[in-house]
């Protein structure tokens, strides 16, 4: 089986999720929610979100197939982020989702979604943000399923 050769364009193609742009500005009417509350990374930080927003669709596939081989649908899909921060990150004074939208977004379309998502952080100002940027996207159609499912 050939190997697929990666460049470049796949992970401008990638950084572009991490932006939502695909959810027609989306990702700047949650930025306005709490508008001055961002996590301030560093360069390296949209990769290790581009493996997430890689990884974590493939994953709950993986989970469901277990579901419903070997627990009789017993099994719940859980994401835990204990550093989720306040869900919008800034990078050189570019936004971008942080790893709970990241993770969000990579199951939304999907058939398969998280039964229940835990999401903490130290500083009450990025819990209070992330909740009220959660109830915002949990009104939108798209992302109407995780209504219910996330506890911060």
């Amino acid at each position: 089986m050939k190997r697929k050769k990666l460049d470049i364009t796949s992970l401008d193609r990638r950084l572009k999720i991490l932006q939502w742009e695909k959810h027609n500005h989306l990702l700047t009417q949650l930025a306005n929610i709490e508008s001055n509350t961002y996590n301030h990374f560093k360069k390296w930080t949209p990769l290790k979100l581009c493996g997430l927003s890689y990884f974590a669709g493939g994953y709950v596939h993986i989970l469901e197939n277990l579901k419903n081989k070997q627990f009789s649908g017993d099994l719940k899909i859980i994401y835990i982020d204990l550093f989720s921060g306040c869900g919008i990150n800034q990078i050189n004074h570019v936004l971008i989702a942080g790893s709970p939208l990241v993770c969000i977004d990579s199951v939304t379309n999907s058939n398969v979604k998280f039964d229940k998502m835990f999401f903490n952080d130290a500083k009450s100002e990025y819990s209070t943000a992330l909740v009220k940027r959660l109830e915002f996207l949990s009104e939108k159609d798209a992302f109407a399923w995780i209504k219910n499912k996330y506890y911060i």
